[in-house]
């Protein structure tokens, strides 16, 4: 794909052979300790990770992958709780669009047991099947739980920083005014 200059379908390619490369290797053993003494019973929790912030961070990239391959299934593991409505807005949506590129700059991601949140902004370069060409930036705030199965996006709020070039705030509505 890189050699016919399809260089976004190569990007995919390459991360989807990444991910499958890093999948391949089994996981490291964690190390063992001695047992210590006897402590009071606590809540089970799930094994730690030697690097959460790299894990969320994978979790984004899939997301990001997902969504510039248009791969609901895997649309769906990043982002579980997604309703049908939304799914069904999103193939819409991809039936529309010849590629979609986003650029997601992280500024910071906090870590609170098996809660996360990543802050940034988020580029995102749309060409439509007719060739126009839509560009959009905005702010994003991710918020994400460790589950069973890795760490996966709980909710996503996206907001605009301005409004839309073109655009203008409403004009004031003239008020009547009593004179005595």
């Amino acid at each position: 794909m890189y050699s016919q200059a399809s260089f976004t379908e190569a990007t995919a390619s390459f991360r989807a052979a990444t991910e499958l490369f890093a999948k391949a290797l089994p996981p490291a053993e964690p190390p063992r300790t001695a047992p210590s003494a006897p402590a009071t019973p606590t809540k089970p929790t799930a094994p730690s990770a030697a690097n959460p912030r790299a894990e969320v961070r994978a979790t984004l990239d899939n997301y990001v992958r997902a969504v510039e391959t248009k791969d609901i299934g895997l649309l769906r593991q990043v982002r579980p709780g997604l309703t049908d409505e939304e799914i069904s807005r999103t193939r819409a949506s991809n039936e529309i669009k010849r590629s979609q590129k986003v650029d997601l700059k992280v500024d910071e991601i906090t870590i609170n047991g098996d809660e996360a949140q990543a802050v940034g902004r988020r580029e995102d370069v749309i060409i439509l099947r007719d060739g126009q060409r839509l560009r959009q930036d905005l702010k994003f705030t991710y918020t994400l739980k460790r589950s069973p199965r890795g760490w996966v996006i709980q909710e996503a709020r996206e907001y605009a920083d301005k409004a839309p070039l073109g655009t203008r705030a409403p004009e004031p509505t003239p008020r009547a005014v009593r004179r005595p």
